[in-house]
């Protein structure tokens, strides 16, 4: 670095091997971080395949292999919830999908998950929250419009 050239330029080697340490420490951050996310692609690639072919019970290690890596990464997150609600943990799916949301405030599908899920439990008034944030945030989201039709429906 320009730093590290300066030191020895002005003949100050201790301070030339600590900006040297201080660049290998950095250069040691970026490629563990680089680790991180190479493990993180590999673990989803597979997960999508076993979600695509419905094994989301064997997805959901992978799934959580990946925020464990990469703890800020959203769609994991939305993922693990989607896989708790196909094997029927609603409470981790919950979690999950407001894990994912606390990452994605402005995500339709996340609220319109989130809001199906609750619609499930029979959670009406949170439910109905939901859908309509999801139906806010995009006005063509066909999942929330039709529950919220359906709710209106059974209002009747």
């Amino acid at each position: 670095s320009d730093l590290l050239r300066v030191y020895r330029g002005l003949g100050d080697d201790a301070k030339a091997q600590a900006a040297a340490a201080a660049i290998e420490r950095g250069s040691d951050a970026e490629e563990l971080r680089r680790a991180k996310w190479r493990r993180a692609r590999t673990a989803i690639e597979q997960a999508e395949r076993l979600m695509q072919a419905d094994r989301f019970s064997e997805a959901l290690p992978l799934y959580d292999s990946v925020t464990k890596n990469v703890p800020d990464y959203a769609e994991a997150w939305f993922a693990i919830g989607m896989c708790y609600a196909h094997t029927g943990d609603a409470k981790r799916a919950e979690q999950s999908l407001q894990t994912f949301l606390r990452l994605q405030p402005l995500s339709a599908d996340g609220h319109s998950a989130l809001g199906l899920l609750l619609l499930s439990q029979q959670r009406i008034a949170e439910a109905r929250a939901e859908l309509e944030e999801a139906l806010r945030l995009d006005p063509a989201s066909t999942e929330a419009k039709e529950a919220l039709d359906s709710l209106a429906a059974r209002a009747k």
